[in-house]
């Protein structure tokens, strides 16, 4: 019964101090950022900013949150109160990245004509591949660790990785893993918004400021997605996308 009582109170005291904390994202030069990811790491609840920079998102004081956005260096900002305005500052990642196109490519919504219209850059990105250009460099990152890997096979010739035991059992490598994850896949949609433009996704029913949301909905609805964004295939991209369109309208709706 006092369990129950602990629970009961636990679970109130967070129902009462959970509240909406709001925020913006700027750069460096004070320019609001708009799709900025927003990650509460404790809870895994996440958002975007909007075309002003701004975001609203339930946390905890002591909550951290984090910001990601492709071609900017990570952040993150710890929560101090309930009653904290989140003012974060997202410097500009200064690394080699693929050359892209900066006007996006203005479709009709017509599947086939579209396919036609980027063909082009599809044929470009498999010659580059085919006559073996090298790829971009990758982001260099921490290997997170591994139980069996670097734990038990060290450990098996008399070796004790210290620091691999910490990072497993302190959570260190699994925070790693999504991370990574999390950017990787953030990355996948930046390459699609810069090469797709808003009414695309905007004609076919789709709010602006749920772009981003929708592609990431569409690589879960349809994991095929983004493996044809790892190959350069924006046509094989939109092919696949349109069959995810109808089911997140719905969602919308409901």
């Amino acid at each position: 019964m006092k369990r129950i009582l602990l629970l009961t109170l636990f679970f109130s005291c967070v129902v009462i101090f959970a509240q909406n904390i709001p925020g913006k994202v700027v750069t460096d030069g004070e320019v609001p950022l708009s799709s900025v990811l927003i990650i509460n790491m404790r809870t895994g609840q996440k958002t975007y900013t909007d075309g002003e920079g701004n975001f609203s998102i339930e946390a905890l004081p002591k909550d951290e949150l984090r910001f990601v956005k492709a071609g900017y260096e990570r952040s993150a900002v710890t929560i101090s109160s309930a009653e904290s305005r989140v003012y974060a500052h997202l410097r500009q990642a200064y690394h080699n990245i693929e050359e892209v196109k900066l006007n996006a490519v203005k479709l009709s919504g017509d599947l086939n004509r579209d396919s036609k219209l980027l063909a082009r850059e599809d044929k470009t990105a498999q010659l580059k591949k085919n006559i073996g250009l090298p790829a971009s460099p990758e982001k260099p990152r921490e290997k997170p660790a591994e139980l069996v890997d670097d734990v038990l096979k060290p450990l098996a010739f008399g070796v004790l990785n210290i620091q691999g035991v910490y990072d497993i059992i302190s959570g260190d490598a699994r925070r790693k893993k999504h991370l990574y994850e999390l950017e990787d896949q953030q990355s996948d949609v930046y390459w699609i918004r810069k090469r797709v433009s808003d009414d695309y996704f905007t004609n076919a029913g789709v709010p602006q400021r749920r772009i981003p949301e929708f592609i990431e909905f569409s690589f879960t609805e349809n994991p095929k997605i983004r493996q044809l964004v790892k190959v350069r295939n924006l046509s094989g991209v939109l092919v696949e996308m349109e069959e995810s369109f109808p089911v997140y309208i719905l969602r919308l709706k409901q």
